[in-house]
């Protein structure tokens, strides 16, 4: 399977906060028509598993970007790195959007979910997209989950556990599921908690966004019980979709091209962007 790795290996980037903000070619010749969308990752990810959307949408002149917050990615992982928590990592967001010149389409996946509703409370946006998502923590019936040993660093997931809670689609392909652990990176303990704890609320009525929430019908019932996906769409004002055959890293399905074509037949109703041909 090709990932596009070496494709979003290559793109430029440049400091976004204490992290890294990757920018498609169709940045340097955007025409206003449709608003860009920054792409933001979940736990142990980083830009790269944004990869294949990112290589489309540049087939498409569509402006985009990928940010690895702090210490992921490949970025070095200092000293404090596992006592940061969401709102520090939700900096590096900001960041990220002061260096994009209009308001974007921000876009999280699970644990980044709950990274970009932070931010979001500072934003200028064009929409809000929120794949998978972590709920906020004041979000009723949100289930809370057993809290992991702080100090040091939480190990990436192995091979088995990757592939039955992130890349179930490609099971049958140890080759491929091995590729992707590949790119895992260890995690804050502290980031993971404020999410297990449902510590960490986000100001709803601060954001001022049309917004989207995509479900995955293969996610895990303990991380997304039944109903709770369609809570935090209400909690949003979002427009819900379920995708019956998506995993929880949808971007790297083998028909990856779904949740894409989700996320832009809802931004070229809900935003007025211009159509692509597909």
């Amino acid at each position: 399977m090709d990932f596009a790795f070496d494709y979003v290996d290559n793109l430029p980037h440049e400091p976004a906060g204490q992290g890294r903000l990757l920018k498609g070619a169709a940045f340097a010749k955007a025409d206003g028509t449709r608003p860009p969308i920054l792409l933001v990752h979940g736990a142990y990810h980083g830009a790269w598993c944004y990869a294949l959307w990112m290589r489309e949408l540049d087939r498409h002149g569509w402006p985009v970007a990928a940010l690895d917050v702090r210490g992921h990615g490949g970025l070095p992982q200092d000293a404090n790195f596992a006592d940061a928590g969401v709102r520090q990592m939700a900096e590096d967001i900001v960041a990220a959007g002061d260096l994009i010149e209009t308001p974007p389409i921000l876009c999280g996946h699970s644990l980044g979910a709950l990274l970009v509703g932070v931010a979001a409370e500072t934003m200028d946006l064009a929409g809000l997209v929120l794949l998978a998502p972590s709920p906020p923590g004041q979000l009723p019936g949100a289930r809370a989950l057993p809290a992991i040993a702080e100090g040091k660093v939480k190990s990436p997931p192995d091979l088995s556990t990757a592939s039955a809670n992130f890349f179930p689609r490609w099971a049958g392909d140890p080759a491929a599921v091995a590729k992707l652990v590949g790119r895992l990176t260890p995690e804050s303990p502290v980031l993971q908690n404020e999410r297990f704890r449902l510590s960490v609320p986000v100001d709803r009525d601060a954001i001022d966004a049309p917004a989207l929430c995509i479900a995955c019908g293969l996610d895990s019932e303990d991380l997304h019980p039944p109903g709770q996906d369609k809570a935090v769409a209400d909690f949003y004002d979002a427009e819900y979709r379920i995708l019956p055959n998506a995993s929880h890293c949808l971007m790297v399905d083998p028909d990856w091209q779904t949740g894409l074509n989700s996320i832009l037949d809802w931004a070229q109703r809900r935003t007025g962007a211009h159509e692509i041909d597909r």
